[in-house]
């Protein structure tokens, strides 16, 4: 027999037990804090990508950092809550981890599906997240049925009945065609020459993101992001190299500086990256080629000293710049 899907509020309920916070709200406290969770239910399943992005922000942020909760990306959550919540965001870490609470919960209910495209492309900080014992369950059950759920969606049968639903699944098809034999070949188009002969690695790395990145849209975002750690493996490049978050992305500023970009992030999320970048240094890079290093460590979003892999660094330049790519059509028409 299916189970019935959990309610927001029994899902904030059980959250907050996991997190030990159940035990410091009153009653009137509480009552509070799940008419706010009606608000961002009503706002989440609406189809607002910079909600959606700043939310996604919001939870990577580790609540008991100096001053997480004055960080810009927390401004628009805040003021959605306080109508509420009228003390919302006054500075206290128990204030992010309440929202984080909100947020997972809300965000268990069925969005629409442009927004929960976005999802899987923000999930690459995640790999070098240490510590938050209390809400690292919750939170990687929660991505990991996003990404499950982008899957299953990927190979779902089609209606025949349905033109669009028939278009997509075609679409999908030859974006797969295109990856495989793109893979395949190991040729840069952007650099009119074989991967094998780029020298430099963080070159190799940044170009074969870009092009897998533009054949690759449509498709789900982990067996893709698996697939171009895989063409960097047979190119010759040393995907198992292990080196700091901050060291990765100090190349690939290196990287960019040589190869000004002529793609530019959409308008929308570029004036989102400015205001807080926080785990999106590749969109910063894109929109900033020039951030100080204190910016561009703030905006990784983990330690700038965690190790990580070439191979996973590559995964998280590849789904940053599908996050651009699917960021166009979520953008409001007039």
């Amino acid at each position: 027999m299916a189970t019935t899907p959990k309610s927001a509020s029994s899902r904030l309920t059980d959250i907050w037990t996991q997190w030990s916070l159940g035990a410091t709200l009153s009653d009137a406290d509480a009552r509070t804090q799940k008419s706010a969770l009606a608000a961002l239910v009503a706002a989440l399943v609406k189809d607002e990508p910079h909600l959606a992005l700043r939310s996604m922000q919001a939870i990577l942020v580790d609540p008991e950092q100096p001053g997480a909760s004055a960080r810009p990306l927390f401004k628009p959550l805040w003021e959605l809550v306080r109508a509420h919540w009228d003390t919302a965001g006054t500075g206290n870490h128990a204030d992010t981890m309440r929202l984080q609470a909100l947020l997972l919960a809300a965000w268990g209910e069925r969005l629409e599906r442009s927004s929960e495209e976005l999802i899987p492309t923000l999930v690459s900080p995640w790999g070098a997240v240490v510590g938050r014992e209390r809400q690292r369950p919750a939170i990687l059950t929660w991505l990991e049925d996003f990404v499950r759920d982008e899957q299953d969606t990927w190979i779902a049968p089609t209606s025949a009945d349905d033109p669009d639903e028939e278009g997509d699944a075609l679409r999908r098809i030859r974006s797969s065609y295109e990856l495989l034999w793109w893979g395949q070949a190991l040729y840069c188009y952007s650099r009119r020459c074989s991967f094998r002969r780029l020298m430099d690695p963080d070159e190799a790395t940044w170009w074969a993101a870009v092009e897998a990145a533009r054949r690759a849209t449509t498709l789900p975002v982990e067996p893709a992001a698996s697939y171009l750690q895989e063409v960097l493996r047979t190119a010759g490049v040393a995907v198992d190299e292990l080196r700091s978050v901050s060291e990765h992305a100090h190349a690939l500023r290196r990287v960019l500086k040589r190869h000004p970009q002529r793609d530019s992030a959409p308008q929308d999320l570029a004036k989102l990256v400015r205001e807080d970048p926080f785990g999106l240094p590749i969109n910063l890079l894109c929109v900033e080629p020039d951030a100080s290093d204190d910016r561009l460590c703030d905006g990784l979003g983990v330690e700038p000293d965690r190790p990580l892999s070439r191979g996973d660094w590559a995964a998280w330049v590849f789904r940053e710049l599908l996050l651009q790519r699917r960021w166009p059509a979520l953008e409001p028409t007039t």
